[in-house]
């Protein structure tokens, strides 16, 4: 599914009764490198960290699917989530 996310935004990476996985747009804090935040929640336990990512850098791996860059600047990113 594709996604259109502003800074601060997010997207359902995977989702079950027990567990939720974010992708959120942290936008950019120079202008060669975009942040991607990924939360987690499985059960009581939470937890989340930020990928500083090369702004050529179009795939990123996760454990529970791919996220494809499509396009990305200071105001929003454009991406695919692939299971």
């Amino acid at each position: 599914m594709e996604y259109r996310l502003k800074v601060g935004e997010s997207a359902r990476i995977n989702h079950s009764i027990f567990s939720s996985h974010l992708v959120i747009y942290a936008g950019m804090p120079n202008q060669d490198t975009y942040s991607l935040a990924i939360t987690h929640s499985e059960g009581a336990r939470h937890g989340g960290y930020n990928l500083f990512m090369p702004k050529d850098r179009r795939e990123v791996f996760h454990k529970k699917g791919k996220i494809v860059v499509l396009d990305v600047n200071a105001n929003e990113i454009r991406l695919k989530i692939e299971h």
